[in-house]
């Protein structure tokens, strides 16, 4: 692992650090999100459209297959496959009764949570190597970028 000298300053530099500390934290859980995703035999793919459908919400069976870059019908296989999982439901559309949507449950929430909370473990075990005083200036330093980022409503923050 690359270390970094605390005493640099600027933008480009800090944005190195940070992206240096993301990495880190994807590979030590990389294992983890595998063995999640593996015991239910999920694609990379189906874990990118239960990502997509939490983040931007219901899509159309054809916009999703656009986003994950699959085709309709590789799409809509592993869609029905997530949705015997009870991972992903479809549903009417309100407006226009002919066009179907897909949406993650809370069971495919309940997954990305297990991900999520992977990583939050990781991150708890490296804040624990710094002391006190680290931590709260830590907690400081990270406030103002806290502040600019737009949680979706039922995601943890």
């Amino acid at each position: 692992m690359q270390v970094f000298a605390s005493d640099t300053t600027g933008s480009p530099r800090l944005a190195a650090e940070l992206a240096a500390l993301v990495h880190y934290i994807h590979r030590r859980c990389a294992a983890d999100m595998l063995e999640i995703v593996g015991s239910l035999e999920l694609s990379i793919s189906q874990v990118k459209a239960l990502h997509l459908l939490d983040l931007v919400g219901p899509r159309t069976l054809g916009e999703l297959a656009g986003q994950i870059h699959l085709s309709p019908a590789a799409t809509g296989r592993a869609i029905d496959d997530m949705h015997h999982m009870g991972l992903v439901e479809r549903f009417e559309d309100a407006a226009d009764r002919r066009v179907r949507r897909v949406r993650i449950t809370t069971g495919g929430a309940e997954l990305l949570g297990r991900i999520a909370e992977s990583r939050k473990a990781v991150l708890e075990e490296l804040v624990g190597t710094i002391d006190q005083a680290e931590q709260s200036a830590l907690s400081a330093a990270l406030a103002p970028l806290l502040a600019q980022i737009t949680v979706p409503e039922g995601v943890p923050a």
